[in-house]
């Protein structure tokens, strides 16, 4: 029995979009550009090892890219929607 290899592109891209994404909430405007580019730096050559490795054809890393693009997409989304509609607890002083 085979098992099917981890999609490493499409994980790669969700995996790093994700904790870009919580940095740039988290930290001072100034680290948001070099905190995109690590990230995207980080997925790709993940995704590019594939290829160079001859372990997947390019198609296939281009097709993880674009699977992962749309999940991370929906992640975000959900989350920012999220924080915008979904009521607060009210805090109580006491």
């Amino acid at each position: 029995m085979e098992f099917p290899e981890r999609p490493h592109s499409s994980g790669s891209l969700v995996t790093y979009g994700i904790i870009a994404y919580v940095l740039v909430r988290v930290l001072p405007d100034g680290w948001r550009l070099a905190v995109i580019v690590a990230a995207t730096l980080i997925a790709f050559t993940a995704a590019s090892s594939r290829v160079f490795l001859r372990v997947h054809f390019a198609s296939d890393v281009l097709a993880g890219f674009a699977l992962g693009t749309v999940w991370l997409v929906a992640c975000i989304l959900s989350i920012e929607l999220t924080r915008r509609y979904w009521p607060r607890p009210s805090r109580r002083q006491g």
